[in-house]
């Protein structure tokens, strides 16, 4: 199941928190005031979950996102003139703002980057699976702010 799916299920089926989750992997921290007992109950609910997994199998895997090409420097493509794209007919055009998964947050699309068909497939993986994308303007998953090629401010 994808690190979203089992955090949601912790949380609703067992009543613990975990810090984040991400498509492949969630992400549990123990503090100072976590006892035997706690780590017992997690372990315990991880092989629950496990074992009504087992027959169903596991969530689609997601391709590595590899660098895109650069089309121009980040700060000239912050200064030109932008539009919005549905993202799914983003292929070929030339990113205008950030694009990141939350958490992490670490940037999947900067701008001045080449959108390439892998990426989308990678964005949509992400975003099927859970995971929230977030973007400079507001509008990912289902716009993205693209260099207009008519012109600059």
């Amino acid at each position: 199941i994808s690190g979203p799916e089992l955090m949601r299920r912790l949380r609703s089926e067992y009543k613990i928190e975990l810090e984040m989750a991400s498509a492949k992997y969630a992400l549990a921290m123990t503090g100072m005031g976590d006892t035997k007992e706690s780590l017992r109950m997690l372990n315990a609910a991880l092989a629950d979950i496990d074992r009504d997994i087992k027959a169903s199998g596991v969530a689609g895997d997601t391709p590595a996102l590899c660098l895109p090409d650069r089309d121009m420097a980040i700060g000239k493509a912050l200064s030109m003139k932008k539009i919005d794209v549905p993202m799914p007919d983003t292929a070929g055009r030339t990113a205008g703002e950030y694009v990141w998964a939350y958490p992490p947050g670490v940037p999947l699309i900067v701008p001045g980057e080449k959108i390439d068909e892998g990426t989308l497939h990678r964005l949509s993986g992400l975003s099927c699976a859970g995971v929230k994308l977030h973007s400079t303007w507001g509008g990912a998953p289902k716009f993205l702010r693209c260099i207009d090629n008519n012109g600059s401010f």
